[in-house]
């Protein structure tokens, strides 16, 4: 699996997916991700989804609202990508699947 390119994800709209565990989970979709068929066996495609989880440590003072531009979570984006990153180097240092980055995102 290749984690999305920041650029891709913060120029898409972020929309409130739950709460869970001290994180608002939010959801991206971007470009095309797969090409399936519906049940007249017309082929369509379906969005990339990615989501993040944005600390509600973090939101003090802060408002969060359903849906926003991506931009503004860039932060969570990052720090999410990053650590996704390096589960999937660790999984593949342990004989897991190869992952990577599109681009440098520090």
């Amino acid at each position: 699996m290749r984690l999305p390119k920041i650029t891709a994800l913060v120029r898409e709209q972020a929309r409130f997916v739950h709460y869970e565990d001290g994180n608002l989970w939010y959801q991206i979709c971007y470009g095309t991700g797969t090409r399936e068929k519906d049940v007249n066996g017309d082929e369509y495609e379906v969005p990339a989804i990615f989501e993040f989880p944005v600390p509600i440590a973090d939101a003090s003072g802060a408002r969060f609202l359903r849906s926003d531009k991506g931009i503004f979570f860039m932060r969570w984006i990052r720090l999410h990508l990053n650590t996704l990153a390096v589960a999937y180097v660790q999984r593949a240092d342990h004989g897991g699947g190869m992952g990577g980055h599109d681009d440098d995102t520090t």
